[in-house]
Protein backbone atom coordinates (compact mmCIF):
# COMPACT_ATOMS: atom_id res chain seq x y z
CA UNK A 1 0.00 0.00 0.00
CA UNK A 2 1.65 3.41 -0.81
CA UNK A 3 0.81 6.16 1.55
CA UNK A 4 0.98 9.65 -0.80
CA UNK A 5 2.59 12.79 0.98
CA UNK A 6 0.90 15.94 1.52
CA UNK A 7 2.13 18.40 -1.39
CA UNK A 8 4.76 20.92 0.36
CA UNK A 9 3.18 23.89 -0.55
CA UNK A 10 -0.08 22.39 1.47
CA UNK A 11 2.13 22.14 4.65
CA UNK A 12 3.21 25.34 4.18
CA UNK A 13 0.06 26.87 4.20
CA UNK A 14 -1.99 24.67 6.70
CA UNK A 15 1.03 25.04 9.27
CA UNK A 16 0.63 28.27 8.88
CA UNK A 17 -3.32 28.99 8.60
CA UNK A 18 -3.39 27.16 12.40
CA UNK A 19 -0.40 29.43 14.02
CA UNK A 20 -2.49 32.22 12.54
CA UNK A 21 -6.01 30.58 14.14
CA UNK A 22 -4.15 30.09 17.34
CA UNK A 23 -3.43 34.20 17.51
CA UNK A 24 -5.22 36.24 15.05
CA UNK A 25 -3.29 39.12 15.99
CA UNK A 26 -0.11 37.48 14.71
CA UNK A 27 -0.28 37.71 11.02
CA UNK A 28 3.28 36.79 10.78
CA UNK A 29 3.04 32.71 9.94
CA UNK A 30 0.63 34.50 6.86
CA UNK A 31 2.64 37.67 6.42
CA UNK A 32 5.96 35.47 5.69
CA UNK A 33 4.61 33.09 3.61
CA UNK A 34 3.47 35.53 1.03
CA UNK A 35 6.14 37.44 -1.27
CA UNK A 36 6.57 41.30 -0.92
CA UNK A 37 4.72 42.06 -4.16
CA UNK A 38 1.54 39.34 -3.92
CA UNK A 39 -1.30 40.00 -6.05
CA UNK A 40 -4.47 39.60 -4.46
CA UNK A 41 -7.66 39.22 -7.36
CA UNK A 42 -10.94 39.71 -4.93
CA UNK A 43 -13.99 39.88 -7.29
CA UNK A 44 -17.18 42.22 -6.40
CA UNK A 45 -18.56 45.21 -5.94
CA UNK A 46 -18.09 45.83 -2.03
CA UNK A 47 -15.31 47.83 -0.59
CA UNK A 48 -13.31 44.24 -0.42
CA UNK A 49 -13.43 43.70 -3.99
CA UNK A 50 -11.08 44.32 -6.66
CA UNK A 51 -7.25 43.67 -6.86
CA UNK A 52 -4.41 44.65 -4.16
CA UNK A 53 -1.01 44.46 -4.81
CA UNK A 54 1.61 44.10 -2.11
CA UNK A 55 1.94 41.95 0.94
CA UNK A 56 1.31 45.19 3.52
CA UNK A 57 -1.89 45.89 1.11
CA UNK A 58 -3.16 42.49 1.35
CA UNK A 59 -2.90 42.02 5.23
CA UNK A 60 -4.57 45.47 5.73
CA UNK A 61 -7.44 44.22 3.49
CA UNK A 62 -7.66 41.47 6.01
CA UNK A 63 -7.45 43.76 8.70
CA UNK A 64 -10.35 46.30 7.22
CA UNK A 65 -12.26 42.79 7.04
CA UNK A 66 -12.14 42.36 10.49
CA UNK A 67 -12.99 45.92 11.72
CA UNK A 68 -16.13 46.17 9.39
CA UNK A 69 -17.22 43.02 11.09
CA UNK A 70 -16.45 44.31 14.52
CA UNK A 71 -14.18 41.31 14.53
CA UNK A 72 -16.51 38.13 13.87
CA UNK A 73 -15.01 37.20 10.59
CA UNK A 74 -13.97 33.80 10.42
CA UNK A 75 -12.36 31.66 7.54
CA UNK A 76 -12.22 28.23 8.70
CA UNK A 77 -10.20 26.46 5.99
CA UNK A 78 -12.22 22.92 5.10
CA UNK A 79 -9.86 21.52 2.24
CA UNK A 80 -6.39 21.75 0.98
CA UNK A 81 -4.89 20.43 -2.03
CA UNK A 82 -1.77 21.35 -3.66
CA UNK A 83 -0.17 20.71 -7.28
CA UNK A 84 3.17 21.71 -8.87
CA UNK A 85 3.14 25.54 -7.85
CA UNK A 86 -0.80 25.81 -6.49
CA UNK A 87 -2.76 25.52 -3.34
CA UNK A 88 -6.29 25.30 -3.75
CA UNK A 89 -8.32 25.87 -0.31
CA UNK A 90 -11.62 26.15 0.36
CA UNK A 91 -12.79 28.08 3.58
CA UNK A 92 -15.90 28.58 5.43
CA UNK A 93 -16.67 32.04 5.85
CA UNK A 94 -18.88 33.69 8.49
CA UNK A 95 -19.38 37.23 10.11
CA UNK A 96 -22.14 39.20 11.37
CA UNK A 97 -22.80 43.05 10.93
CA UNK A 98 -25.41 44.31 12.78
CA UNK A 99 -28.61 42.40 11.72
CA UNK A 100 -26.37 41.11 8.44
CA UNK A 101 -24.88 37.19 8.64
CA UNK A 102 -22.48 35.95 5.76
CA UNK A 103 -22.51 32.28 6.28
CA UNK A 104 -20.75 30.75 2.74
CA UNK A 105 -17.59 29.21 1.14
CA UNK A 106 -14.81 30.99 -0.27
CA UNK A 107 -12.54 28.94 -2.43
CA UNK A 108 -8.68 30.47 -3.04
CA UNK A 109 -5.93 29.55 -5.35
CA UNK A 110 -2.72 30.43 -4.35
CA UNK A 111 -0.03 30.48 -6.99
CA UNK A 112 3.77 30.11 -5.30
CA UNK A 113 7.37 31.03 -6.95
CA UNK A 114 10.39 30.51 -4.94
CA UNK A 115 8.29 29.26 -1.96
CA UNK A 116 6.68 32.18 -1.81
CA UNK A 117 2.94 32.58 -2.45
CA UNK A 118 2.83 35.43 -5.45
CA UNK A 119 -0.59 35.59 -6.46
CA UNK A 120 -4.13 34.75 -4.93
CA UNK A 121 -7.54 34.30 -6.61
CA UNK A 122 -10.95 34.65 -4.23
CA UNK A 123 -14.07 33.20 -5.37
CA UNK A 124 -17.12 33.31 -3.11
CA UNK A 125 -20.23 30.47 -3.21
CA UNK A 126 -22.50 33.72 -3.19
CA UNK A 127 -20.96 37.01 -4.75
CA UNK A 128 -24.07 38.97 -4.80
CA UNK A 129 -24.67 37.99 -1.08
CA UNK A 130 -20.71 38.71 -0.22
CA UNK A 131 -21.22 42.30 -1.80
CA UNK A 132 -24.49 43.26 -0.06
CA UNK A 133 -22.58 42.09 3.62
CA UNK A 134 -19.75 44.69 3.10
CA UNK A 135 -21.73 47.52 1.57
Amino acid sequence: MKIATEHPYVTRVRRAKENFDRNRDDPAPLFDLHAEDVVLHAPGTSPLGGGVRGRANVFARMQQMAKLSGGTFAAVSTSLSGNGDFVALLHHVTATRGTKRLDQTLAELWRFENNRCVEVWAQFSDQEAWDDFWK
